[in-house]
């Protein structure tokens, strides 16, 4: 790959075009014949008289369909008609998807037709497939960023916000790549060319879904030291955060770096008045700020939550203003839900049966769905358990503006925090009355909500130090559940595990591994050193690189003991509940223990073991534990945790005893609409309206 252009030699800009004149003069004849060669082509054939002398085609190989001969033909086509040249290159490409040297000459095509996005993409396939090589990497990238900037200036358009229409695909394709991330964005400074807004949005979700917020950091450093007046760089670089941390140290570390960015970035917005909060409006669509991340640090994140709140409380009143909001003109009672989770997920999972109690009792229930539009046969039911289900408009003082029309009395918010527009949404005053509920169980740190929905099973009683909303203590969270339903039984090897896992003892922990806090690492050591016997089985998340850091943390904590830990795929309802059945325990998670999980399990008769904390989000299971009576499952040390596993996974009759117990009060966990009803009577009070 020696003669692909170096670096240096394409730096200047060139919208003539003689920057793809000389890329195109590198691939030379003899580099071209070595590349075909490689791909199979037939001895017997001189590409370079193909090349070169058109008669030598039309004689001896225009019979032939060969699809490394079509490739041939395709290159030589683009000296004479560049139109029939991509007809053919498709057709060879399509037969010889995994060559590199096929998308790399329908790349050069591309570029003839003046299609810059698709030519790179070519070009991006083709140096992932083989061409390992950053020069050609950079010097497709500058050529294809010379070709927009002389497009903008013929079309009057900002380069930054046609570089976001080319390069978004372009980021999607090379993904996590750091040495192709760090070349487009030096390309792109380089050339005069800031990632806009939305692009640096798209590259923090990508590092923070990848465990890569390093990565992410560094990127929008770059913006930041040439944008330092943004107040959205530095809210975005603030948020990012990993998904798993290698020790309780680091979390610290990255809880107070949080604060301390957070905070200087608010300081920057207060000194800059109105122009500041201006900017900060036209760059909302650059803001990733996955919030909800922070709860699986297992610390207390009072003051994070609370400057955000005052912030955005602070900017939105001023983008914003609406009047102060009434509530409905008549007498019946008229609840408003905003959520982005109206499908099949766990907030629904939790709160789905409070919809429906709401519309029985004869509530005017307006639900405001404010999510992607994912359809399943709970959003296509929720019509029927409503007076309205109204999709919100994306922009957001338009979304603010039809809840704020519809005059709900009171206004209640499942999952504030795992969705950023529903939190923007909560920090405006856009009804009377408005509730947060546990669907993420933090405090949102919002003065605009006037109670956070909890129950006294789940909270200390000093947790209203936890919240800044006012503490509503129910006696059960608003919600009516269903019982998991009870699969036909498996057998551990129908379900697929080894022979040696099989004959083992099952330690079950069935959370997603974000949840897996660091110190339950000493948990499952000593699990695994005190039971031979032992095996632990974990679940992958839906992102690899998330997978792999849980992984490589667990084999340097664990050491040799990580042999006998399992992690499986993500498993569909009932072949999950099957592998529950077959366990010998589950173990809840430190620092965030397990929210609908847990009821799936102790409502199957497994016992679930808990150690809990002093929040809300470490104590779901010892709630359910209480309300069941197996104060077994029940532990407050490190020690305790792991004597009580190894004592209910050893002794059979022990656990036999534990799971008749589940079974026979499992019926307490399911159809119980008291605190739904006690919600509906705290919210008749106050409003002072009828059924």
């Amino acid at each position: 790959m020696s003669n692909w252009p170096q670096a240096d030699e394409l730096s200047e800009p060139d919208p003539a075009g003689a920057l793809e004149q000389k890329a195109r003069a590198t691939r030379d004849l003899s580099w071209l014949q070595a590349q075909f060669v490689s791909a199979g082509l037939p001895s017997e054939i001189d590409p370079v008289r193909v090349m070169t002398d058109p008669a030598y085609w039309e004689i001896h190989l225009q019979p032939r369909q060969e699809p490394i001969l079509q490739l041939l033909r395709g290159w030589c086509l683009l000296q004479t008609d560049v139109i029939a040249a991509e007809a053919v290159l498709l057709q060879a490409q399509s037969q010889l998807p995994e060559l590199a040297l096929g998308h790399l000459l329908l790349g050069r095509c591309r570029w003839q037709l003046e299609q810059p996005g698709m030519a790179l993409q070519s070009h991006l396939i083709a140096w992932k497939l083989d061409l390992q090589d950053l020069n050609y990497f950079r010097a497709m990238l500058e050529i294809l960023l010379q070709t927009m900037l002389a497009t903008a200036r013929a079309m009057g358009q900002k380069p930054d916000l046609l570089a976001e229409t080319t390069l978004s695909p372009i980021l999607s394709e090379i993904g996590l790549s750091e040495p192709l991330l760090n070349t487009l964005w030096q390309t792109c400074l380089a050339l005069g060319i800031e990632p806009g807004p939305g692009l640096v949005r798209q590259v923090a979700r990508s590092c923070v879904h990848g465990n890569r917020p390093e990565l992410g950091r560094a990127l929008i450093e770059a913006l930041i030291a040439r944008r330092p007046e943004r107040v959205y760089l530095r809210l975005s670089r603030a948020s990012l955060l990993p998904m798993i941390y290698a020790d309780a140290a680091e979390i610290l570390h990255w809880q107070q770096r949080c604060l301390q960015e957070l905070s200087e970035a608010e300081a920057l917005l207060q000194s800059q008045g109105d122009r500041g909060l201006g900017q900060l409006a036209a760059d909302f669509g650059g803001l990733y700020l996955p919030s909800f991340l922070g709860a699986y640090q297992g610390l207390d994140n009072r003051r994070i939550y609370d400057l955000l709140g005052d912030l955005w409380q602070r900017v939105l009143s001023r983008l914003i203003p609406l009047a102060k909001p009434q509530g409905s003109p008549e007498p019946r009672l008229r609840i408003g839900i905003v959520s982005a989770h109206f499908y099949k997920h766990a907030v629904s999972d939790t709160f789905g049966g409070l919809y429906l109690h709401l519309h029985q009792q004869g509530v005017e229930l307006l639900l405001f769905d404010h999510g992607l539009g994912r359809q399943d046969a709970f959003s296509e039911n929720l019509p029927n358990h409503c007076s309205r289900l109204q999709r919100l408009p994306a922009e957001l003082a338009e979304a603010a503006s039809t809840i704020h029309q519809a005059r709900p009395d009171v206004l209640i918010y499942p999952e504030i925090g795992m969705d950023f527009n529903t939190y923007l949404l909560a920090a405006m005053r856009l009804a009377p009355h408005q509730l947060a509920l546990s669907g993420h169980p933090e405090s949102t740190g919002l003065p605009t909500l006037d109670g956070y929905v909890s129950a006294i099973g789940r909270e200390i009683p000093e947790a209203q130090q936890h919240y800044r909303e006012p503490l509503l203590l129910l006696s059960r969270v608003p919600g009516v559940f269903a019982p998991p339903s009870v699969p036909p039984p498996r057998s551990r090897s129908e379900l697929g595990l080894p022979d040696e896992v099989a004959a083992g003892r099952l330690y079950v922990c069935p959370m997603t591994p974000f949840k897996i806090h660091p110190d339950n690492d000493q948990l499952f050591a000593g699990i695994l050193a005190a039971d031979p016997q032992a095996w632990l089985l974990l679940f992958e998340f839906g992102q690899p690189e998330v997978n792999q850091a849980l992984q490589a943390r667990l084999q340097h904590n664990l050491g040799p003991l990580y042999e006998r830990v399992l992690l499986l795929p993500f498993l569909k309802p009932e072949a999950f509940h099957q592998l529950l059945l077959v366990s010998e325990i589950c173990l809840d998670t430190r620092g965030f223990g397990g929210g609908n999980t847990p009821r799936q399990v102790l409502g199957l008769g497994v016992p679930m073991l808990t150690w809990p904390g002093a929040h809300m989000k470490q104590r779901v299971l010892l709630e359910l534990c209480e309300l069941l009576e197996v104060p077994e499952l029940v532990t407050w040390s490190q020690a305790a945790y792991i004597d009580r596993a190894l004592e209910i996974a050893g002794n059979p009759a022990l656990r036999e005893q534990i799971s008749q117990r589940l079974l026979a009060n499992r019926h307490r966990l399911y159809g119980d609409s008291s605190g739904v009803q006690e919600l509906l009577e705290y919210c008749l009070k106050i409003t002072g309206k009828v059924l």
